[in-house]
Order: C-alpha cells, then sequence, then structure tokens
C-alpha cells in the first residue's frame, strides 16, 4: 500500500503535469475538463485530497496564468462511498459521455508529458473510433498472459492497451444499456481485470481496434515500483489474468483476440 504522503505527492505531480499541457492546436481549444475518480473512503483522505486541489487552484488563479499555459478549465472530485475499483472510471465516462467527444484515462501514478493531450487527441482524429494507449502489449501466446511484446510503432495495431494513460472514444460509452451490456459481457469473477475487459468490450462490441499511442510508453511517479509494470501481486490475480485471456480466445466467438490468435496457428 502506498503511504499517504506519497498519494498526495502524486496527486500534486498529475495536476503539474495537466497544467502544462501544450496546446492541442485545436479551433476554440478552451482546454479540458479533469474528473478525480476517487476510491479513498476515508474522511480524513478526502478532506486533505479537496484541501490539496483547493490550493493548486488558488496558486494558478493567483498567479493569473494566460490559457495558453492553462489546459485545465474544471476540476471535478467524486468521493465513492464504497472503493470498487478500477471500475468507477467506467461507471464516471458512462455518466459523462453525452458531454464529450472523447476521454483520456490517467491512473494515479503515471507520469504525463507535456505533449500527452495534444498527441492523443490528434491521433484519436485520425482513428475517431479506436482506443489508444501508451502501455501497448502485443500477446505471443496463450500459455500465460506476460508472454508479450512491446509495440514498434505509433497507431500499431495491438491487442492489449493498457489503461493506466489512454485515450477510449466517449461513443464507446453512449448506448442506453451500456452498464447493463458491458458488465454482463463476460464471467463476473473477471471484473477485476479491468483493462483487458474494456480492450474486449472496444474490438467485439464497440467495433474499434487498439493502437499504440503517439507518444514514448509512460513513466511512474511512484519510485518504489518495480520495472516490470503491472506485476499484480494481490494473491491469485497472475493466474486468473491468464485464466481470462485464455477465456476471451477461446470462448468468445468471432473476438478480436480469438481471431488473432487463430491467425497465428495458421502462420
Amino acid at each position: 500500500l502506498k503511504s499517504n504522503n506519497l498519494i498526495f505527492s502524486e496527486l500534486k505531480s498529475i495536476l503539474s503535469d495537466l497544467h502544462n499541457q501544450i496546446s492541442t492546436g485545436m479551433d476554440n481549444d478552451e482546454g479540458f475538463d479533469l474528473y478525480i475518480m476517487n476510491n479513498n473512503v476515508k474522511n480524513s483522505q478526502r478532506c486533505k485530497m479537496e484541501y490539496e486541489i483547493q490550493k493548486f487552484l488558488k496558486k494558478v488563479i493567483n498567479k493569473r496564468e494566460q490559457s495558453s499555459k492553462n489546459q485545465i478549465r474544471t476540476i471535478w472530485t467524486h468521493h465513492s462511498p464504497v472503493n470498487v475499483g478500477p471500475k468507477i472510471s467506467i461507471i464516471g465516462a458512462n455518466s459523462l459521455s453525452h458531454f464529450y467527444e472523447r476521454f483520456i484515462f490517467l491512473d494515479d501514478d503515471v507520469k504525463s508529458s507535456k505533449n500527452m493531450v495534444k498527441n492523443m487527441i490528434a491521433d484519436n482524429k485520425q482513428y475517431p473510433n479506436d482506443m489508444f494507449s501508451t502501455w501497448a502489449l502485443i500477446f505471443l501466446d496463450l500459455q500465460n498472459y506476460w508472454n508479450r511484446d512491446g509495440s514498434k510503432k505509433y497507431h500499431e495495431e495491438i491487442q492489449y492497451c493498457g489503461t493506466a494513460q489512454a485515450l477510449v472514444p466517449a461513443a464507446a460509452f453512449q448506448q442506453p444499456d451500456f452498464l447493463h451490456t458491458f458488465f454482463n459481457l463476460f464471467p463476473a469473477r473477471y471484473r477485476s481485470i479491468s483493462d483487458v475487459w474494456l480492450n474486449a468490450y472496444i474490438t467485439d462490441i464497440f467495433g474499434g481496434k487498439l493502437r499504440r499511442a503517439s507518444l514514448e510508453e509512460h513513466s511512474s511517479l511512484d519510485v518504489n515500483a518495480n520495472k516490470d509494470v503491472a506485476l499484480s501481486t494481490r494473491p491469485g490475480m497472475r493466474p486468473l489474468k491468464t485464466e481470462f485471456l485464455q477465456f476471451i480466445a477461446t470462448q468468445s466467438d468471432g473476438g478480436a483476440l480469438q481471431n488473432y490468435f487463430q491467425s497465428k496457428e495458421l502462420q
């Protein structure tokens, strides 16, 4: 578990990174809205988070910086009454989907380059139905979830888009029955593997593709993080991810992962 000091250090870094995003170059670029989805149910931590956000806003306002240097238009914080894990981002995107064209998902420990928003929007303009990520991987076989290779070029079609820093079209969340369809797509035992679950929804239900973003692989703000990302150290998670990958590739008829592995067998 992260210490409280580390959590708020990461929050400050994320706010600074987003505040310093360069202009997207699009017409009527008014910046973006930031939604912070907080699963921490401790009141003391919620208050501390609000305090840090307010302190950041006062600093920005007092400096009276030009809009070209302040891409954050508004900040909204949702404190979940219970810890629902990564699913909170999916639920939030669904509730906000009709207000936006696209969402960029960020984990709380991700470092963002100054051109992150600009490049991801440009990616989306070129491929409006596709999901992009800076953690873009290609599955090598079905024996182990971790038998993967990294994408070698921008916009390459891949089999895995990590959600730590990813763009998803808002249209993917806009169907009236989205939540029912999404959360019943696979057996409930796999819902904790929200990244692969979302990937499968984008390709098999929404009809988009998974691609590498036109950015370098993101880095972590957690100084204690192992270089091997997504270790899934929670007991039982590692074999469950392999099991889920195999389930999708063998039982999701006509799905993108199934077609990919079938094509590999024919090579």
